[in-house]
Formats: C-alpha cells, structure tokens, sequence
C-alpha cells in the first residue's frame, strides 16, 4: 500500500533572529523592536493543503532568513497559508516577516512606511497612468485603482505615526499620477479623502468625497429612474451604492463637514423625490 504524507500539527513555529532581519534590512529599524522571536504558522483547520503551498512553507523553513520572500499584493487570500498575519506591505508586495499584524481595520498585513514610502516615490513610475494617449483597458484601470488604494493605505499610516508632511506628499502624488478623470474614484478613494481630513487639509477631502458621491449619485439616479420591475433586477447595485453613500456620510460626519453634508444630504434626497419615493 503506499505511503501517506501527513501533517501532524495545524500549527508550526519558525524561529527568526531580530538582529539578522535588522541587518539584512527585512525589517526597518523603527519597527525593530515588534519583532517575535517566534512567528506560529497556523494553517486554521485546514484538513489538507496542496503541494503549492507546501513548496512555500519548505521555502521558509529552509530560507532561514537569509533572503526575502513576497506575495504580490494582487495574490488572492486562498493562497496565503496561514501566513497573512506577518505580512508587510511594501509597495507592490507583502514581505513575510516575524511581526504580527494586529489590524482591526480589515486590511491584510501592516506597512512598513519607510520602504513603502521610497518605493512609490522613487522607485516606482507610475507617469504614463495620467497619459491621455495612453489607453487603459480594464485591467490597467482595475492596476490603477488598486495603486491607489495602497498608496492611500501608506498615506494614512504615515499620518497615524504623525508623519503628516510625508502623508500628504503620498495623497498629492496619488492624485496627481492616478486622477480621478483617468480613473474615476470607487469606493476605496473614501480613504484618500480620510487622509486629507486627518492632515487638515478639509477642502482636498471635500473634493474627493464630492468626487465619489457625485458618481454614485448618477448611478443611484439611473437605477431609480428604472421601472419598478427592472429595478428589483439591480436591487442589489442599488444596496451598493447607499453602503457606499452611508460611508461618505460616516466620514463627513467624523471630520464635521456641515456645508458638505447638507450637499450631500440636498442630493441624495432629489433623487429620491424624483423617483417619487
């Protein structure tokens, strides 16, 4: 009868050695001292795993530290094994690292700001994105948005470790290489607006949630304007687009914006009127 590879645990540890991954520059200084001395894998009851993500967990068992291993920030969570909790966002990749992620915002891994900041703006070009001769079919716009989004996340992190200067210079740059006429907000541009609002800068951050409520406010109209029996065939685009207002609301209301508010509020209840609700 042939053999059967098991694994005994759901859970395995690997060591790791802070000053090697210090020195090696894995991990930046700053963050130094959140190293674990241990990182715990766990596998989260899976009954099985396939051989691709064995070759991963042997890559680390064997690596030992001594070079970097990445996921693409594009890879789907199916293929993480476990091992989302020590990612580090760097630009374009999460680095495994031995530091725990503890996010309750729900986004995957931590950033580490230093090598993210460099990366995006000196590393990366990103010019030929706000190029009007440039064509961007769909999964250039999806590439766009999704730079967008990140950048946004460093800025953020940047401005919740009092970074503010550094911040706003990723917000500006986001804009300025990704603009909204080229690729038009979606919901995630809500946290570029967070950002301006949280470096005081309010009228870029009314901008930008006026930007991304206008357009959900075309949708909302063209969906209303539908006869009742189409409607319910797009109920659940409709649901969308008052999740996505509901959060414009919450951000506006965080940061008091009465003027902006009322806008939206004037908008939104006209095309309500106007679909006779």
């Amino acid at each position: 009868s042939g053999r059967v590879e098991y694994l005994p645990s759901n859970t395995f540890t690997l060591a790791a050695d802070s000053l090697k991954l210090v020195q090696k520059g894995f991990v930046s200084e700053q963050y130094a001292h959140q190293i674990d001395s241990v990182m715990h894998i766990d596998l989260k009851n899976k009954d099985y795993i396939m051989k691709n993500e064995m070759v991963v967990l042997d890559m680390l068992a064997t690596n030992n530290w001594d070079r970097s291993i990445f996921y693409a920030v594009t890879v789907g969570g199916e293929n993480y094994v476990g091992l989302e909790d020590y990612f580090q966002l760097e630009g374009f990749g999460y680095r495994i690292v031995p530091i725990k992620v503890n996010n309750s915002d729900g986004m995957t891994g931590r950033v580490d700001t230093e090598k993210a900041f460099h990366n995006f703006m000196n590393v990366y070009d990103l010019e030929n994105f706000k190029d009007s001769r440039v064509y961007l079919d769909e999964n250039h716009q999806r590439m766009a948005i999704n730079i967008r989004n990140n950048m946004a996340r460093l800025a953020n992190a940047l401005l919740d470790e009092g970074k503010t200067e550094k911040g706003l210079k990723v917000l500006d740059k986001a804009l300025d290489v990704i603009p909204p006429e080229r690729v038009p907000h979606n919901y995630f541009s809500i946290f570029l607006g967070e950002g301006y609002y949280k470096a005081e800068k309010k009228e870029k951050g009314d901008e930008i949630l006026w930007g991304l409520a206008n357009l959900n406010f075309q949708e909302l109209d063209y969906f209303m304007s539908l006869s009742p029996s189409k409607r319910s065939s797009v109920m659940s685009e409709i649901r969308r687009n008052l999740a996505i207002y509901a959060e414009i609301i919450r951000v506006a209301e965080t940061f008091d914006r009465e003027e902006l508010l009322e806008q939206l509020n004037n908008e939104y209840d006209s095309i309500l009127q106007k679909a006779g609700f």
